[in-house]
């Protein structure tokens, strides 16, 4: 009962954070960093076709494995298999793999035509440029 509770609470905070991105302006809702919009993963799920062909940040959950590199708006998505809240990211394994269930910022050119690994993700950061852990 507690568990479902939990996973309750952060559902409707996830929700509420999505409405607000959706809301919100799109000067309050992205940053620059060096130039670059460093893009809530939010937006991106919500309007991949927007950033086509961009190089954005993201921020999110990351899962750096065979047949399962992407990164995802949080770590509940990633667990339990919701490909559609991620976005692939196209880079071997073995650069990253101390990224793997993590929290990164990830750097690169975003593909939405791309749907990754038998088309279940949301689009693909190609060419990326960095991935760092946050913690």
């Amino acid at each position: 009962m507690r568990q479902r509770l939990r996973l309750r609470k952060q559902w409707l905070f996830f929700v509420g954070l999505a409405l607000g991105a959706l809301i919100g302006s799109s000067s309050n809702a992205t940053s620059q960093i060096l130039g670059l919009e460093w893009i809530s993963i939010i937006q991106v799920l919500a309007d991949p076709v927007k950033f086509h062909g961009k190089t954005i940040i993201v921020q999110g959950y990351a899962t750096i494995e065979f047949e399962g590199t992407a990164v995802y708006l949080n770590e509940l998505d990633a667990k339990n298999g919701l490909t559609m809240n991620g976005v692939w990211l196209q880079t071997p394994v073995e650069p990253f793999a101390e990224s793997h269930q993590r929290y990164v910022l990830v750097k690169g050119t975003f593909n939405a035509n791309n749907r990754g690994h038998f088309g279940m993700y949301s689009g693909t950061i190609e060419k990326i440029l960095w991935l760092k852990r946050l913690r």
